[in-house]
C-alpha cells in the first residue's frame, strides 16, 4: 500500500512538473514538442541547442536518440558524446541520471548496427551505471540496447544491467525478478518499460 501511495504521489509530482514545463516554454520549444516528424524535429532540437550550454547539455541526450532514429548514426554519436563529455558539470541536475543512461545506450546501439558487440556491451554497462532520475526511477530505463543484445545470445551482460538498474527502478511492478527467472531457465523475454 505504501509503494502504491508513494508510485500514485511521484506520478501527480511528474504531472505538475511536466505541466509546468509545458506552460513555461517558449514557442520555439513548444513547437519543437509538438513536432511528429523526426527529421523536422532534429531540426528544431538543434536550433534549441545552439541558445547556450545548458540548452546543449540538456537536449543532447533526446538529439542523439532521434538523430539515430533518423539514421543519421554520425550525428547519433556525436551528440550522445557531446552529453556525456559534458555531464560531469551537471552532476547534481536532475537530469543527469537520463543523459548518462540514454548518451550510453545510443552510443550501444551505434556500436551494435556497426557490428561490434563487445563495445555494444560495455554501453550497456555503462548506461546501468547512471544513479537514475524522476523518470528512470518512475517508468524506468530504455531497454532497446538490452533487448538487441538478449537477442544476440549476451544474456550475461543483460542480467548484469537488469541487477544494476534494479536499483532505481522503483516501480517496476516484479518485472526485473521475473526477466531474471526467465533468462536463467534459457528464456528470451522481451523487457518492456511497461507494466508487467
Amino acid at each position: 500500500m505504501k509503494k502504491i501511495a508513494l508510485s500514485l504521489l511521484t506520478l501527480l509530482v511528474l504531472g505538475f512538473i511536466s505541466l509546468i514545463y509545458i506552460h513555461e516554454t517558449d514557442s520555439f520549444t513548444q513547437k519543437y514538442l509538438n513536432e511528429r516528424d523526426p527529421v523536422v524535429k532534429l531540426q528544431l532540437l538543434e536550433q534549441i541547442m545552439e541558445r547556450g550550454e545548458n540548452e546543449k547539455w540538456s537536449w543532447s541526450d533526446n538529439a542523439a536518440k532521434i538523430a539515430f532514429q533518423v539514421g543519421d548514426h554520425e550525428k547519433a554519436e556525436k551528440y550522445a558524446q557531446a552529453s556525456l563529455a559534458m555531464s560531469k558539470d551537471f552532476e547534481n541536475n536532475w537530469n543527469y541520471g537520463n543523459a548518462i543512461h540514454n548518451s550510453n545506450v545510443i552510443l550501444g546501439r551505434i556500436s551494435l548496427a556497426q557490428g561490434n558487440i563487445e563495445e555494444a556491451k560495455a554501453y550497456l554497462v555503462r548506461a546501468s551505471k547512471s544513479h537514475g532520475s524522476p523518470q528512470l526511477d518512475t517508468f524506468g530505463p530504455n531497454f532497446k540496447l538490452a533487448n538487441e543484445l538478449l537477442k544476440k545470445g549476451e544474456s550475461d551482460v543483460v542480467v548484469q544491467y537488469l541487477r544494476s538498474v534494479s536499483k532505481f527502478w522503483e516501480m517496476d511492478n516484479g518485472c526485473i525478478d521475473r526477466w531474471l527467472s526467465e533468462i536463467d531457465d534459457g528464456e528470451t523475454p522481451s523487457l518492456c518499460k511497461c507494466s508487467c
